[in-house]
């Protein structure tokens, strides 16, 4: 071992810094003490990686702030950050001062790709919100207020992972509506319930809005959706000529024939997973009934290769699911998940008729 080849290290200096750039900013420090080939390296590190955990055990914060400092006085003028990922769990190691000058000198340094995970009483500082180089942004744990402006024109991905907080829902939609050219939108388990309406994303490709309240026609172009649906509408604003993959969180009066309405409106359709919310069952109307009067989607007869159903609970329920497996004849994957009080065996008697002559797998649990 002691005679063996160092090959890491006849690697050229651009990509041993790629490589420094996914590890925590004070372990690349430390590969200085590595020999005179990685005494400078660091420095061209265009990522800056702070966690505020690798110094808590010493009950001090100051040492955090040193290095987050130092990090940054060595930047020469016209060096970029490309990627600026600052995690705190103690909000004594991310005073506003400091913050906003660490998010600033990011910013001046024309950062592409953010990431902050704060304690809640945290407030976003505003700079954060304009900057026309920063492509990806993404919060977990912190609060945003007061918010007066937002300039992203350059912005691709927003994820707002679980415990941000909009202290107004109209600072969800200025966020929204301020970047032009979003394509990936994540929205996690948010401190407080959102409904948002003011805002157009054209661009957008794929949207994860599970905890939110907001009209599904204002995804119309995107190709992934999931959502939570407060209500289907009975005639959708307008026609999701990209969607191939959705998934309903439905937390109404879950009107399946309301559903094959909307999916009228989903030609390209192949993939379609609805959870019923069971908290809600005592005012679930889900009355359906197959006749040969309800016309089938487009999207349910050519296109639908997976349909995942989870917390169906009453007769009407399991007639939509047969409806599906009746009509989609190019059904590979049908998943039934009942809810915990279903008789198990009232689905198998539903699908007694199709199942042995159906060319798909079915899988049923609870």
């Amino acid at each position: 071992m002691g005679g063996g080849i160092d090959r890491i290290s006849t690697l050229p200096d651009v990509l041993l810094c790629h490589i420094l750039s996914y590890v925590p900013s004070k372990t690349a420090v430390a590969t200085s003490i590595l020999s005179n080939r990685w005494r400078n390296i660091w420095h061209s590190v265009p990522a800056i990686d702070l966690d505020d955990s690798l110094y808590l055990h010493i009950g001090d914060y100051h040492p955090f702030a040193n290095v987050a400092y130092a990090l940054m006085l060595r930047l020469h003028a016209t060096q970029p950050i490309l990627t600026f990922r600052l995690k705190c769990q103690s909000s004594l190691s991310c005073a506003p001062w400091d913050l906003n000058l660490w998010i600033d000198t990011a910013i001046q340094h024309c950062v592409e790709t953010m990431e902050l995970s704060l304690p809640l009483t945290v407030k976003l500082p505003s700079t954060a919100l304009t900057s026309a180089k920063l492509v990806s942004l993404t919060l977990r744990g912190l609060t945003v207020d007061n918010v007066r402006s937002v300039s992203l024109p350059a912005l691709k991905f927003l994820h707002l992972n679980d415990g941000v907080r909009f202290t107004e829902s109209r600072y969800l939609e200025m966020l929204l509506s301020g970047c032009p050219i979003l394509e990936d939108l994540r929205i996690g388990q948010l401190e407080a319930w959102h409904f948002v309406t003011e805002f157009n994303l054209p661009n957008l490709i794929k949207a994860d809005v599970m905890s939110v309240s907001v009209p599904i026609a204002k995804f119309y172009n995107v190709k992934f959706l999931s959502i939570c649906v407060a209500d289907f509408p009975t005639t959708p604003e307008c026609t999701f000529h990209n969607l191939i993959r959705m998934r309903l969180l439905v937390t109404c009066s879950c009107k399946w024939h309301l559903l094959v309405g909307l999916l009228k409106y989903c030609p390209k359709l192949q993939f379609l997973s609805i959870i019923v919310n069971t908290t809600v069952i005592s005012t679930i109307d889900s009355e359906f009934v197959c006749s040969s009067e309800l016309l089938v989607p487009e999207c349910v007869s050519t296109r639908l290769s997976v349909c995942v159903l989870e917390g169906l609970w009453s007769r009407k329920d399991i007639r939509f699911a047969s409806y599906i497996m009746f009509n989609a004849s190019v059904l590979r994957i049908m998943v039934i998940r009942s809810a915990s009080f279903l008789n198990i065996d009232a689905k198998f008697k539903m699908l007694r008729n199709h199942y042995k002559d159906s060319n798909f797998k079915i899988e049923l649990n609870r």
